[in-house]
């Protein structure tokens, strides 16, 4: 498990990355619309959409719904969690 200092590097190293493929994709995009783009390129747009839907994958509304009402159960949790350890004196 990554903690600490070395979790907060792996989520700098991964919003990097997410930010900079999409502009390496648009900037491929717009070659491609504007006068074609040659097999490197066209095979590196391919791997280029394949990266950015494996490290962010599309997400429906009702997913997104879904992950609310975990979030909200896991809210509540951890304050009947917080509750409980006060009352036994565990804190």
């Amino acid at each position: 498990m990554v903690t600490g200092a070395a979790y907060g590097r792996v989520v700098d190293s991964t919003h990097n990355v997410l930010e900079s493929l999409p502009d390496q994709r648009v900037e491929l995009l717009v070659r491609q619309f504007s006068g074609g783009l040659s097999r490197e390129e066209f095979r590196r747009l391919e791997l280029l959409n394949q990266r950015l839907t494996k490290l962010h994958p599309p997400v429906t509304n009702d997913e997104y719904v879904q992950l609310e009402k975990i979030v909200d159960l896991t809210e509540k949790a951890q304050k009947n969690n917080a509750a409980i350890r006060r009352r036994l004196n565990l804190d």
